[in-house]
């Protein structure tokens, strides 16, 4: 296996895994008896509260990726990241 076709099937992994992950949470979105099958928080929160989070964290995720693939010369000039 060429290391282009090992590459590929990296790349092919991880989005297998996101998308497990989005499905995952979609459930648990639709059917609120799902969430305790999730991770506890840390704090104590509503449920209504505990799926905002859980509806935020791959919308979070997704930015922080896409933040670190931008290449620095596409950014505007004085643009800082938040």
């Amino acid at each position: 296996m060429s290391s282009y076709q090992v590459r590929q099937a990296q790349i092919a992994q991880k989005a297998a895994r996101r998308d497990a992950h989005r499905e995952l949470i979609i459930l648990a979105l639709g059917d609120p008896s799902l969430l305790t099958c999730w991770e506890p928080p840390h704090t104590s929160m509503t449920a209504i509260r505990r799926q905002q989070v859980l509806f935020t964290n791959p919308i979070v995720t997704l930015g922080v990726r896409l933040q670190a693939r931008r290449p620095e010369r596409s950014r505007a000039p004085g643009h800082r990241l938040p």
